[in-house]
Formats: structure tokens, C-alpha cells, sequence
């Protein structure tokens, strides 16, 4: 761009040049390098007759040992983990002619940034995420970041065949970038709001779906390559896998919650059965069927009633409800559960589901049953933890599916994420000694401290009989 040029023998320059990765795999990418030659170069001549040769330059550079040319290869396939969300804002509002909301956020579990600016095509499958309506809802309009939705029409599932065969009645509203780069980053989310009218109401109770784009480098890639090719409904199949590229949402959200307590902290001992009592409870207001929470599947986290994670001093015995079935796992199998349990792994698990007469539990209703374990040995303290996903239903649902679905992209652990986000779907029953003189005892402080206390008792004792004896014999003395 100016000043001296010349370069000595011997010297040389060095240049950085850098690139925006436009495609989320690369493999064999070539950067090549071709100096210009000078009619000094031994090489100009050679350099002259491939630059006029009409061949394509690259391969006779790089098979004519010239030295005024480089190049270097490398592979990468970038991964990106993109997991969606979506809530209802005003469900009371479902009602002929209304407008509901809905907030859909995207967020990016890595490990490597997505620039969603590269999904500017409202085609479905190269769009950000698809939102699939059920009949009584028509799109009205999308606010957010760069975006900007195509809305197919009525019906218009109907023409992916049986990728939507149990929803063919829906309608697909594709939402993309409008343009621009728009790099997600790592644990970065963004958040839309898409609204649309009520325009049946022969039932309002119904589910709006949305998916994401897996064509970036996104895990569930291949596990929706298996339903495609299984010709299953897509939307059913990634459902039951748990998968975090697939979200939806209830007309009708019914808020679940969890308590639990220690019926008898003063049993506590080596040997002795403790009883929790846990009860789930249906905050509304739409009513659930605890039937669904019958523990079944593959991943009892997401279809049981509760799951109990117990701490590591204590077995489990039984439990007090006919209707709730329970499966212990054993001792320190929450490990099993990889970084999902990461801070817990010496608990163990006990997954517990419903199957009984109550198919309609409404809001303020509560199903309890008692938990009675064994103590094995007696700690300082000592916490029993228990939580729920509720139905998808439920507003913490999402939190909780992303959490037990994500695998080795789960940065925070099930117990630590719901205690931080104050979700009630956690619950906990906590067990500490008893303070003495501002303290705590531990379990061979307190034996100490019993046998202390019975010396002083015995001293007490007999320094009344020392007394009375002495007071009887000054009376017979008179």
C-alpha cells in the first residue's frame, strides 16, 4: 500500500489473512498462495505458461514443483448443538379470536458458534426453526432478532407426507434470517415471540410445535435421519427421543410442583427407617392424567412421577402408595447418570411412576405416598432430593428436558440447575445434628458428649446421697 518494497536476499515478509467459515463442515478445504513472478524468477517462464495455459491453475501450481506457489489442507466439522424452547405467554386467552403468544428460544450448547445469518432461507430445513400449528391456530406475526417467517398455509403438513402423517392437519410456518451475519456463541441464546389467532374453537386444547435446523453440525442430526428414514412422524419421533431440537407447548399449562419431608428426624441412627413423605401436587390451571407419568420408556426422567435421589448413607425399603410403582437402582447408581448427576454421583436413583384410578388430577389436587429407607450410618447431614418434569404442560418442563435429554453437552447437573433456578418441580428434605453449645456434634461428638453427660448425672447423684447422708447422721447426733 506504499513506502519501500524491496526485499533483500534472505528476508522475507509474513502476511495473516483470515476467513469467515461459511459452511459448517470442512473437509480437504485448500488455501493456496501463488506470488506473483517477477522475469528474474527461475520460475517465470513456467509461471507465465500456466497462468495462459486456460487449465486450472490450482492443479498445474501444485503438480508443476514451483515454488512461487503453496498450499495447505486441513478437515474440521464444526459442531453446533442447538436446543429450542418454546412457552405459552397468555393462555388465558384462548378463545375464539384471540391472539396468543408464544416465546421460542434458541440457544447454542456448542461447542462451536453458529452464525444463523446462514439460515436466510425460508425454504423448510434450511430455515432457523419451523413452527408447526395446530387447526385452531392461524399465524399472525414473529418479533425478534433478524427474522422473519413464511407462512405455507392450512394444511400445509399435509405435503411432507408421513414426516407429519399425525399432523397433517397442521399448518408449517418456516422462520428464517433476514439477512446479515448473526453468530450464536456458546451457552448465547436468542428469543422470538410468534403470535397467532384462534380461529377454531371446537377444542381448545391442542400443542404448538417448532423444530430447529440440524444442518449445522447439530447431534440430533442423526437420530432424525433414522425417524426420515423409518417414515415415522417426525414430530412424534423426536418427542419420544427427547430430542433439544424439538419443543411445544400446551394450550392449557398445568404448573406441577414437588414437596418432600422427613417424617421422623428424632429416629435418626445407625440402622433405624427413615420416612419421607413426598407429595406432587397439580398447581392448574389446566388438570393432568398422572397416568402419563407412569415411568415408563427408556429415560424414567422424563416419564416418571418423581424421581427420588437418595443420599449415599441410606437403602431404600418401600413405599405406601398402591398406586405408584418404584425401581431402586442401588446404592451410588445416580453415577449412571453421567454429568447429569455429576455432584450427586455416590446417590442412588429411584424412579417411581403412577398407574391408578385417578385420570383427571386438577388444580390443588396432590397424590402422596411415604418413602422408608434405612439409615446405614449416620453423617453430619444429609439431604434426600427428589424432582419432577411434570407433563409438558408444565413451564419448568423445558428446563428439565434439556437437562436430562442433553448428554455430554449438559453443563449443569439436574439437582444444582433446579435448586438454582428456584423451579418447584425440586424438592428436598434436609437432616442435620443437633446444635449443642452453638455447634454441631458430630456422630462421635454426641457419643462423647452422652457418656459426659451420664458421668455428670452420676456425680449429681452422689453428691445428693453424700448430702442426705451427712444431714442424717448430724440429726441422730442431736
Amino acid at each position: 500500500t506504499g513506502g519501500s518494497s524491496l526485499l533483500f536476499s534472505g528476508q522475507s515478509r509474513e502476511f495473516t489473512l483470515s476467513a469467515l467459515a461459511m459452511q459448517p463442515r470442512i473437509s480437504n478445504m485448500h488455501v493456496s498462495t501463488i506470488a506473483n513472478a517477477t522475469q528474474y524468477d527461475p520460475d517465470y517462464t513456467d509461471f507465465q505458461n500456466i497462468m495462459i495455459s486456460g487449465n486450472d491453475i490450482i492443479d498445474d501450481f501444485s503438480g508443476g514443483g514451483i515454488n512461487n506457489y503453496s498450499q495447505i489442507s486441513f478437515s474440521r466439522e464444526f459442531i453446533s448443538d442447538l436446543s429450542i424452547t418454546k412457552s405459552i405467554l397468555n393462555p388465558e386467552d384462548v378463545a375464539l379470536g384471540n391472539t396468543i403468544d408464544y416465546e421460542i428460544t434458541l440457544t447454542n450448547l456448542g461447542p462451536d458458534t453458529l452464525d444463523l445469518g446462514l439460515m436466510d432461507d425460508p425454504t423448510p430445513g434450511s430455515s432457523i426453526f419451523l413452527d408447526i400449528l395446530p387447526p385452531q391456530l392461524a399465524y399472525s406475526s414473529v418479533s425478534g432478532p433478524n427474522i422473519a417467517c413464511s407462512d405455507f398455509g392450512p394444511g400445509s403438513a399435509n405435503m411432507f407426507g408421513p414426516l407429519l402423517g399425525e399432523h397433517s392437519d397442521h399448518s408449517i410456518v418456516s422462520c428464517y434470517s433476514t439477512g446479515g451475519s448473526q453468530p450464536l456463541n456458546p451457552g448465547n441464546s436468542f428469543s422470538y415471540v410468534l403470535s397467532a389467532e384462534v380461529v377454531d374453537d371446537a377444542e381448545l386444547v391442542f400443542y404448538n410445535h417448532v423444530t430447529t435446523n440440524v444442518s449445522f453440525g447439530d447431534p440430533d442430526a442423526a437420530a432424525i435421519v433414522e425417524i426420515v428414514d423409518a417414515n415415522l412422524d417426525i414430530l412424534d419421533g423426536m418427542n419420544s427421543l427427547g430430542l433439544n431440537s424439538y419443543a411445544s407447548a400446551f394450550s392449557q399449562p398445568a404448573d406441577v410442583s414437588l414437596s418432600k419431608v422427613l417424617n421422623n428426624p428424632q429416629d435418626v441412627a445407625t440402622g433405624a427407617t427413615l420416612d419421607y413423605t413426598v407429595t406432587f401436587t397439580n398447581n392448574g390451571p389446566a388438570a393432568i392424567d398422572p397416568n402419563d407419568l407412569d415411568a415408563s420408556g427408556l429415560n424414567q426422567a422424563l416419564t416418571a412421577i418423581f424421581v427420588d435421589i437418595l443420599p449415599p448413607n441410606v437403602s431404600y425399603l418401600s413405599q405406601s402408595n398402591p398406586d405408584i410403582t418404584c425401581t431402586w437402582y442401588g446404592l451410588g447408581s445416580a453415577s449412571s447418570g453421567g454429568p447429569l448427576f455429576a455432584n450427586h454421583s455416590d446417590y442412588s436413583a429411584l424412579g417411581c411412576g403412577y398407574s391408578g384410578p385417578i385420570t383427571s388430577l386438577t388444580t390443588g389436587q396432590s397424590i402422596s405416598t411415604t418413602i422408608s429407607v434405612r439409615a446405614n450410618s449416620v453423617p453430619d447431614s444429609f439431604t434426600n432430593y427428589a424432582f419432577t418434569l411434570g407433563t409438558s404442560a408444565d413451564p419448568d418442563y423445558a428446563l428439565f428436558e434439556e437437562l436430562a435429554t442433553g448428554g455430554g453437552s449438559v453443563t449443569r447437573e439436574v439437582i444444582d440447575a433446579g435448586i438454582e433456578s428456584g423451579s418447584n418441580n425440586i424438592a428436598s428434605a434436609n437432616y442435620s445434628q443437633p446444635a449443642v453449645a452453638g455447634g454441631l456434634l458430630s456422630t462421635t461428638g454426641q457419643a462423647l458428649w452422652r457418656v459426659v453427660a451420664m458421668a455428670i448425672a452420676l456425680l449429681t447423684v452422689g453428691l445428693i446421697i453424700y448430702l442426705y447422708r451427712g444431714k442424717s447422721k448430724r440429726t441422730l447426733h442431736r
